[in-house]
């Protein structure tokens, strides 16, 4: 018989001596005895399709019997299979109906068997995998079950060229040495075929490699290979490919046949560098009909036409994590949840084997990060290329391990949103340390990379090697303390206001509404009275301390009618402080939240107050439970409402997309609160290369300047520089220049815009030194940037004619002074 060419390139790339066995070919009257121990075995018959994969002239035939779900069919050999190196079977089956072959190796008390899924009609080739007993000498007896546990199955099938050999350890399917090995076509696009590599210093030194350059009218630019014989990922279904890319996008690689497919979309986080991506293919170990190999360049993006290139590409054994499902969760744990796609570090990153196996990291293989000597922030960044959702996952969590004392950066960048930066000092050196960064505050934000800063700023004469494991997203923890459950009675004195009973009835009941919102046993009971601000007090037994904890929280099972409920900290020298909520839910348990940090400087709040839905005539009893004081999970801009006016003050109105230069602004602490700008918060711009580098402000809809013409902003600058206002729009731009009026101090900068009023700006442009060399890295600090009302300098009142005469107006709530009306009177003097 023929040797397959697949078989042979299979051979000579594992570097393999061992010769295959072939132990049945039915060529020359056949190798073995088969004996049929139900059913018939048909002998040696033509083979009946020779215009597939087995062009044999004999083939063996078995008719299965039929009420038999495992129909016995065998060879019993005098000596045992040797399967020491030569533990990879094959067989080749013809079978009328879609169906499994069972394959078994039986003696001695040892047994492996494998069962593979076949298609009908067709000569295919099975693949069994018995390497699991290659130690084991006592195995005589080879079984095939057709159709296995299928009692009403009666059929003849066809088999043929058993052959054993060792298990391959690589195939190369391209490498673009010689020529292309594969019919790569361009059905859109264009494959310019093999190119000489224009970078043979990094992981890729071959001579030639593969070009294509990807349409740009289709979002899948299909480039594919296809061939008649399928493509055997049954032993090797790992997938090892390497791009050149111009530009940080993604691909995806996809093995596809008649009615079977499997495809992996990967992330290409560095631009102009060869990059080795490998990719788990493992669910496509079965499949029989794969004959495509299709490359999707940029997928899902019809405008780009850009042209990459690709080499090497090579299929590998499953490793122990074949088959795992990614983690969306975990960035990365070294192990088999590797789902990071790094971009700088790339090369810095490595798995070995935990160098301080302890209590504090107990895991077998952990990653070291080899930090290069004199750069104060390298980085291990990992690219998503898509937006990172931290709607509930939030936490950035690791395990690190540094030789020093110094400190560690999390930060996000990339998207659309300023940089967020945490830095954590290291405890301890020379230990496992665990850290967690919480980004909760920035979930609704749009960032695409993530990335370590290890010993963050800090410059080493020689590399430095650190060690990481564990990098996991995590749901952020509220730490709260309970104050009143009503288990076992209650613990605050609860007491309607004053104890005047026109401020309701209180009691300790029963849980009404038992369930998973609330399953305590007890909850308070209050009912209002005749006042109406009925009002139920707590009073507490120590003053409520809001230093480290500012939210209370408070379960409210609230009847039919409910709106709103006030909280009421009272303090015997600063007064009441009260923050009214909104009841969304009756008739079920719901938790309702107080933000009370701006009081946080008050010490001696001794009594809670209860308000609800005041000035009504509710008479219905509100059940309520489990009083906590917790962190603040309340947006502190929930309510506020966006002014169209404001670019930017970096807190709650942030009203336009940072297009351009968004990685070089991020929101920081004011570093210089004073008369200038007393904001707690403002923005960091750090100077980039570029004598024009820039930072672009994008709104929805055109500004409109018709009366609010007047750019505002505040800066503080280094030192004495042009800067460069300007405004881009459909019809062209508008800019102004101006120097720094003052270094080191915040400075608020007034832009006159009236002339553009009408003409569609809707982008702000800021440039700061602008038109000179870059002071790269320089630190500018901005607030408060929005369009103002122009100086009104005409009269407003000069108490002789319309309009200037406000005879009429009224005081609005002045006291005494309310609704009297202003009279002009003659000049007395």
């Amino acid at each position: 018989m023929k040797q397959k060419l697949l078989l042979v390139l299979m051979l000579l790339t594992a570097g393999i001596l061992s010769a295959q066995v072939v132990w049945e070919d039915f060529e020359e009257g056949g190798k073995l005895e088969w004996v049929a121990g139900d059913g018939t075995y048909n002998g040696i018959i033509g083979n009946p399709d020779t215009t597939g994969i087995n062009p044999s002239d004999s083939v063996g035939s078995y008719t299965k019997a039929g009420g038999r779900g495992f129909s016995l069919f065998r060879v019993q050999m005098a000596t045992p299979f040797d399967i020491t190196e030569n533990n990879i079977f094959k067989m080749q089956v013809w079978s009328p109906v879609e169906t499994e072959v069972l394959l078994k190796l039986e003696g001695g008390g040892n047994a492996v068997e494998g069962r593979k899924p076949i298609k009908d009609s067709v000569w295919t080739e099975l693949v069994y995998d018995f390497r699991s007993k290659a130690d084991v000498s006592t195995m005589t007896d080879m079984l095939i079950f057709f159709a296995p546990g299928n009692p009403d199955d009666s059929s003849t099938y066809f088999f043929d060229n058993i052959i054993a050999g060792p298990a391959p350890t690589s195939l190369v399917l391209e490498d673009f040495e010689d020529g292309p090995k594969l019919a790569w076509e361009a059905r859109n696009g264009i494959f310019t075929g093999v190119v000489e590599n224009p970078d043979t210093t990094g992981i890729n030194k071959s001579i030639n490699v593969g070009s294509y350059t990807k349409s740009n009218t289709n979002a899948f630019s299909l480039f594919i290979h296809e061939q008649t014989d399928p493509i055997d990922l049954s032993l090797l279904n790992r997938a090892s490919l390497q791009i050149y890319s111009p530009v940080k996008t993604e691909f995806i690689l996809k093995f596809e046949g008649a009615g079977e497919a499997k495809e992996v979309r990967m992330n290409i986080p560095s631009a102009n560098v060869w990059r080795e991506y490998v990719m788990d293919f493992s669910a496509a170990a079965d499949f029989t009909t794969l004959t495509k190999i299709i490359l999707f360049f940029d997928p899902g993006v019809a405008e780009s036409e850009d042209t990459y290139l690709f080499d090497n590409l090579v299929l590998l054994p499953p490793d122990e994590c074949a088959g795992t499902v990614p983690d969306p969760a975990i960035v990365d744990n070294f192990e088999c949840q590797r789902n990071a796609t790094y971009d700088n570090g790339w090369d810095q990153i490595s798995v070995i084997e935990n160098p301080d196996l302890s209590t504090a990291n107990s895991t077998t293989h952990v990653g070291q990060y080899v930090k290069v000597a004199t750069k104060p922030w390298e980085t291990l960044m990992a690219d998503y290329d898509n937006p990172i959702d931290l709607s509930i996952l939030n936490v950035l969590t690791a395990k690190i391990w540094s030789p020093v004392a110094d400190r560690i950066l999390f930060k996000l960048e990339g998207g659309m949103s300023p940089a967020r930066e945490i830095f954590i000092d290291i405890p301890e050196a020379g230990s496992w340390q665990d850290y967690q960064a919480d980004f909760s505050a920035y979930a609704a934000e749009n960032h695409k990379r993530v990335g370590i800063f290890f010993a963050a700023g800090t410059a080493f004469d020689t590399a430095v090697t650190f060690f990481v494991d564990e990098i996991i997203w995590t749901e952020k923890s509220i730490q709260s303390t309970i104050l009143e459950d009503f288990e076992n009675g209650p613990n605050l004195a609860w007491i309607p206001a004053d104890g005047d009973p026109a401020n309701g009835a209180f009691s300790v009941i029963a849980n009404p509404d038992m369930g998973e919102a609330n399953p305590s046993d007890s909850v308070g009971s209050y009912s209002r009275g005749t006042n109406a601000f009925s009002t139920l007090s707590a009073i507490l037994l120590e003053p409520l301390d809001l230093s480290t904890q500012t939210q209370m929280n408070i379960d409210i099972w609230a009847p039919e009618g409910a709106t709103s409920v006030t909280m009421q900290l009272l303090s015997p020298i600063d007064g009441s402080r009260d923050v009214m909520r909104d009841i969304s839910a009756t008739g079920e348990w719901s938790t309702i939240s107080f933000d009370f940090a701006a009081s946080a400087a008050i010490t001696d709040f001794s009594q809670i107050n209860l308000i609800f839905d005041a000035e009504t005539m509710i008479s219905e009893a509100y059940y309520l439970d489990n009083l906590t004081l917790g962190e603040t999970t309340i947006d502190v801009c929930e309510g506020v409402q966006a002014d169209p006016n404001i670019i930017d003050d970096f807190e709650c109105q942030r009203n336009a997309m940072i297009t351009v230069g968004a990685d070089d602004l991020e929101v920081s602490p004011n570093p210089d609160i004073s008369a200038g700008n007393n904001s707690a918060i403002v923005a960091k711009y750090t100077e980039p290369d570029g004598n024009f580098a820039s930072v672009v402000f994008e709104s929805t809809e055109p500004f409109d300047l018709s009366n609010y013409s007047q750019l505002q902003m505040k800066i503080w600058a280094p030192r004495i520089v042009p800067i460069l206002f300007k405004l881009e729009g459909p019809a062209g731009n508008q800019e102004v220049f101006m120097d720094v009026t003052e270094a080191e101090a915040w400075v608020t900068y007034t832009v006159d815009f009236s002339e553009s009023a009408g003409k569609g700006f809707n982008k702000l442009v800021l440039f700061m030194n602008a038109g000179q060399a870059a002071t790269i890295g320089e630190v500018y600090y901005w607030d408060d940037i929005q369009f103002a009302l122009a100086p009104f300098e005409a009269c407003i009142v000069n108490f002789e004619e319309d309009p200037f005469n406000p005879s009429g107006w009224i005081y609005f709530a002045n006291g005494t002074f309310a609704d009297s009306t202003i009279k002009t009177v003659e000049n007395p003097l």
